[in-house]
């Protein structure tokens, strides 16, 4: 038995005519061929002497007026072939669809559809295999002999969901004006903390780390795996007076200023980036968790894993690559607190001439973080970086190639530029005292939570950068860039977000630079005994944080609510 797979093709009635030709079939086509050499005789020797065909009358008992009656006749006959070659099989299709073989409309309404938007860059297309037994396209079983009687053709039918909740037409905001005034100083917002000196000391790593636990217990990602409810959003909304206030008991000395996520992101990626045109090469830390060869797994991960890193770090003064996670990724890994002490010193250097950090120093950072992007993007210095069987952030925001594993992510254009810049005035306006934000890209009016009756879950970025070291395609600019899309935000109320459509990840911003796979980034959600959703690969049984108690009809109904009053443009 042949065991290769066959392959379904993209039309239900695209199938080769291989089937076994009738006695009638057979006997036209000896026919025609008959007729068709008489045909090609006599006009060869027209071609050759017209005068000479003109004297002999007749060739063969044909009569050369009754050339053209020949060729109606031929032409007739082949079309009585065709009709008959066609008949069969459409007698055959049907007796097929009877017995229940599996089309390509079947296969659709089985499986779903995943766009590029909902795959990570690590997840492979799922490749359905079919055994000869299974009578469908491409299978190279022979077809037994068929004496019923003809049958009425039978039309597909396609399972459509019709909620309560009408596919309307929606209409995507425009992103109010949200930024506070220029001389606004920002406590708190949707974004980092950063710990200093009052008097302009130097924080050493024993100094962050001593202060690191207090830290993270005023961050987002702790504050959503131990409140929920209002108690969450009291919590989130005093984290920088709370915060302030515990630290200064553990040295009064030392402070916190908040920095936008944004910024935070832009920053990190400014470090990453030169950090391998220093050295004029991608990070071999980089490669070393690129590589299949080393897995978390291993035994001798550990071992392999140090002595790496030792060898980087005799040639490189600092390395940004030392992390990666398949899953949310561990806050308190002595490398995450390292990479954030190394983050928080950039800061402490960026403000340092600062006394009183307000919006409109955090606006000029920011433009500032563009400018670089923006220089490097299509640079020859650029260019020697780009490997598209590597990826990474000296690759992916060098241009817009899609060769390989690239993942354009990269600023250039006012556009893109205008994404960003809106982004950061929303994380320091007054919205974000109190909401969490997921951001997207895709065409806005043909996003929904559902496909064919069932739960389809959509992919979002809990910022415009979360994933971009390892996991490109999942982040959310890498779609947010391309104009021929909408680029989009959905505001959720804290309080609320535990119990919306959405799933909002609980990793911290450090993990999520090293995050890959399916649970460093935000998605919507599976109703209730709603099952798997679709548009999840490779993910295997981790898919139980998406479950939710809401019934299918208020689910839609929510997630129909949230786009159409909490959702807005980050274009102009």
């Amino acid at each position: 038995m042949n065991s290769t797979p066959s392959i379904q093709c993209a039309l239900p009635y695209c199938r080769s005519f291989q089937e076994p030709q009738t006695k009638t079939s057979l006997t036209l086509r000896i026919t025609a061929i008959a007729l068709g050499t008489i045909l090609l005789t006599t006009s060869l020797l027209i071609f050759l002497n017209v005068s000479f065909l003109s004297h002999l009358g007749t060739i063969g008992g044909v009569s050369f007026a009754s050339v053209g009656s020949i060729s109606l006749l031929l032409g007739s006959l082949l079309k009585q072939v065709r009709n008959i070659e066609i008949q069969s099989f459409m007698k055959k299709e049907n007796n097929l669809k009877e017995e229940g073989s599996t089309t390509y409309q079947d296969s659709l309404e089985n499986e779903g559809s995943t766009t590029s938007q909902d795959l990570s860059e690590d997840d492979e297309p799922e490749i359905e295999h079919f055994s000869e037994e299974e009578n469908v396209v491409g299978s190279n079983r022979k077809e037994p002999e068929d004496n019923s009687p003809p049958q009425p053709p039978v039309t597909p039918t396609v399972s459509v969901f019709t909620p309560n909740i009408q596919r309307e037409a929606r209409t995507l905001q425009q992103l109010p004006e949200l930024a506070p005034p220029q001389e606004t100083k920002i406590h708190s917002g949707y974004g980092e903390f950063i710990l200093c000196s009052k008097r302009g000391r130097t924080i050493t790593h024993t100094d962050y780390t001593q202060a690191y636990t207090t830290l993270h217990q005023h961050s987002l990602s702790y504050l959503l795996e131990n409140f929920e409810g209002e108690e969450l959003e009291k919590a989130y909304g005093s984290r920088g007076k709370n915060l302030q206030q515990e630290i200064e008991q553990i040295n009064s000395d030392w402070s916190v200023f908040f920095v936008p996520r944004t910024l935070y992101e832009l920053t990190f990626i400014h470090a990453c980036i030169e950090e391998d045109l220093q050295a004029g090469a991608i990070c071999p830390m980089f490669q070393f968790h690129t590589s299949s060869r080393h897995n978390s797994d291993n035994g001798d991960y550990a071992k392999c894993y140090s002595k790496e890193l030792n060898k980087v770090l005799t040639k490189r003064a600092v390395c940004w690559h030392r992390c990666k996670f398949n899953d949310a990724g561990n806050p308190s890994d002595e490398k995450v607190v390292l990479i954030a002490h190394q983050i928080n010193q950039i800061f402490l250097e960026m403000f340092a001439k600062t006394n009183t950090i307000l919006f409109t120093h955090l606006e000029i950072a920011l433009q500032e973080e563009i400018a670089y992007l923006s220089e490097y993007f299509g640079s020859a210095k650029g260019e020697e970086l780009v490997d598209c069987n590597e990826g990474g952030p000296g690759t992916n925001f060098q241009g817009n190639s899609s060769r390989g594993i690239i993942k354009s992510l990269g600023i250039k254009t006012e556009a893109q530029k205008t994404i960003v810049s809106n982004t950061l005035a929303l994380e320091c306006s007054e919205l974000a005292q109190n909401h969490l934000f997921l951001f997207r890209g895709i065409v806005f009016e043909n996003d929904f939570p559902d496909h064919h009756n069932k739960p389809y879950s959509l992919s979002y970025g809990s910022s415009l950068y979360a994933g971009f070291l390892y996991d490109g395609g999942a982040t959310s600019f890498h779609y947010m860039r391309q104009k021929d899309l909408d680029a989009f935000v959905t505001s959720l109320p804290i309080s609320e977000v535990k119990q919306s459509p959405f799933y909002y990840p609980v990793s911290t911003t450090v993990c999520q630079f090293y995050g890959k796979g399916e649970i460093f980034h935000g998605r919507s959600r599976s109703w209730k005994n709603g099952g798997k959703p679709g548009g999840l690969r490779g993910t295997g049984n981790k898919w139980q944080h998406l479950k939710s108690d809401i019934s299918q009809e208020q689910f839609l109904q929510d997630f129909e609510k949230y786009y159409r009053e909490h959702t807005y443009s980050l274009k102009d």
